[in-house]
């Protein structure tokens, strides 16, 4: 059996910084937070700068953006179906 190995691009998504949560909520985890993880597809071509992709900003610049780490990729695992 032949497995293509050949890589492709299934999707770019992109996002900007929104503030989720409530203020005075009892758990930690409901209360207010800037994020951007939560992200959108984009249609067609696509501007990858140093920093980030055309469109999106990161919340956290410690941690995300910037020269080393402007891209996240994920991989699509093919699943081989045998019968």
């Amino acid at each position: 059996m032949t497995v293509d190995t050949a890589a492709s691009i299934r999707s770019i998504q992109v996002g900007t910084p929104a503030t989720y949560g409530s203020e005075g909520a009892s758990d930690p985890m409901n209360r207010p937070r800037e994020t951007a993880f939560f992200k959108d597809p984009i249609e067609g071509d696509c501007f990858l700068g140093e920093t980030n992709l055309e469109g999106g900003r990161q919340a956290d610049l410690e941690y995300h953006g910037g020269p080393d780490k402007a891209v996240c990729i994920y991989p699509i695992r093919s699943s081989l179906v045998t019968g």
